[in-house]
């Protein structure tokens, strides 16, 4: 059986022990407003905001770099 495929089974299996533990509602409180979630809504928004941004910043990142790159190889080939 390939790696990758274990290790999504151990992680999707993770993530069921985790939706069947966090089922309770928890009182959240921001600013002026109250309201009941879900604790596993509070665990894993945040994580999933964190992931998004994170791939994100790191695209832009890699566009600058590819177009930096790429205008400092046009320097190079107009210059000689």
């Amino acid at each position: 059986m390939p790696v990758k495929k274990v290790a999504i089974g151990v992680v999707l299996f993770i993530l069921i022990i985790i939706i069947l533990q966090n089922l309770t509602v928890v009182d959240v409180k921001f600013l002026f407003w109250a309201f009941g979630i879900n604790l596993l809504l509070v665990i894993l928004l945040p994580f999933l905001i964190g992931a998004v941004m994170g791939w994100f910043f790191r695209s832009l990142y890699e566009n600058r770099s590819k177009d930096s790159k790429k205008e400092v190889s046009e320097r190079s080939q107009t210059t000689t």
